[in-house]
């Protein structure tokens, strides 16, 4: 069972916003964050969702500090 957070009214602000920035999700452990970004991320036809705090995500930016070049490289 799902239910609504306040915090999907920010999430969904921040998609329609033509001035957005990256996506970051703080908080404490086993509060529901990744729940809650997977379920953002079906409202995109396309999505890439990265747990930085994992090293199997992270590598991605270990050699590269751009995204078009981290886009060919890895994908």
């Amino acid at each position: 069972m799902a239910f609504k957070r306040s915090i999907e009214n920010h999430l969904n602000r921040w998609k329609i916003s033509a001035a957005r920035k990256p996506l970051i999700i703080r908080g404490a452990r086993q509060v529901g964050k990744t729940t809650l970004i997977r379920d953002f991320a079906e409202t995109y036809a396309h999505a890439i969702v990265l747990n930085l705090e994992k090293p199997a995500d992270r590598r991605y930016f270990d050699d590269f500090d751009d995204v078009q070049t981290i886009f060919e490289v890895y994908f």
